[in-house]
């Protein structure tokens, strides 16, 4: 779970020497190509360092790819580069040999992170879906591992959400799962976590906030959706679980805790909020809001 997000975090360090060594393997072809070689028998060897800096970069790679052809097109007209002439041709043609690998490369590294954004997002809200969830739940888990933070996790289900959708429907499901997202997400902190998991299931991750402000930010979150439900007529309410963990279990085992207890409110009067404090296996506070 989330181990490309991980890998990314951890590989940090090694694409800038990646970055590093591209810059220097793409000077010395360059200086090659014209000191000891006709002009351009290296050139198409520039692809790879380019490659690599379009596609270890950040979003100023082209810059730096732009002055790298600048810097050659200047060396090779400044006469240190070399006592030859150096056709004025052959020397553009390697200059936009050079822009041109940087462009297609930034292309494709662009159009790559676009399609894996959409595969982590739910594409009828717009938040993240579950695959979405598990790769930042996974990056923030190993922050808080570090740093000995709680972290709380809430689970929503809408209840009667079936017997809405088949009376209106789907059209009008799909309207009010939309309203709920956006409800949701503006009711917490733009660090928080926030997901479809499917069908009228959403989850929060509320990382580094204490109890009592994750109770506040619950009961806003409560209170906001059932507004949300009133002012529009729909027929539905929500049940709510939420765990704060001091100890961190796996994200598996807070997602199945805060589950199990939306499920006790679904069990008992639904439209409700339960919210419980764990250290370790001891639950020690257990609160019903509704």
């Amino acid at each position: 779970m989330g181990t490309k997000v991980l890998e990314s975090l951890q590989n940090r360090g090694k694409s800038k020497n990646y970055i590093v060594l591209a810059y220097s393997v793409l000077i010395l072809l360059i200086f090659l190509d014209g000191k000891f070689l006709s002009h351009g028998t290296l050139s198409r060897l520039y692809f790879l360092p380019v490659l690599l800096i379009a596609w270890y970069g950040d979003r100023n790679a082209f810059i730096g790819i732009l002055l790298s052809a600048i810097f050659m097109l200047g060396l090779r007209h400044s006469g240190l580069w070399t006592s030859s002439p150096v056709s004025p041709f052959i020397s553009m043609m390697d200059a936009g040999s050079i822009l041109l690998y940087g462009t297609v490369a930034l292309f494709v590294r662009q159009r790559l992170n676009d399609e894996m954004d959409k595969a982590r997002l739910d594409p009828l809200t717009g938040i993240y879906n579950r695959r979405g969830f598990e790769e930042h739940a996974q990056a923030i888990y190993q922050s808080l591992i570090h740093n000995g933070r709680p972290v709380s996790v809430a689970y929503i289900d809408l209840d009667h959400f079936k017997l809405m959708n088949d009376s209106l429907g789907h059209e009008a499901g799909d309207r009010l799962l939309v309203n709920v997202a956006h409800t949701i997400q503006g009711s917490v902190r733009s660090t928080d976590l926030v997901a479809r998991l499917g069908g009228d299931e959403f989850i929060i991750m509320i990382p580094g906030a204490g109890p009592q402000e994750v109770k506040v930010k619950l009961s806003q979150m409560q209170n906001a959706l059932s507004t949300l439900f009133d002012q529009g007529g729909w027929p539905v309410s929500a049940s709510i679980g939420a765990v704060t963990f001091y100890h961190l279990p796996s994200i598996e085992q807070m997602i199945s805790r805060a589950d199990s207890v939306m499920y006790a409110v679904k069990r008992g009067n639904k439209d409700g909020l339960k919210y419980e404090i764990t250290r370790g296996e001891r639950v020690s506070t257990a609160v019903e809001l509704h």
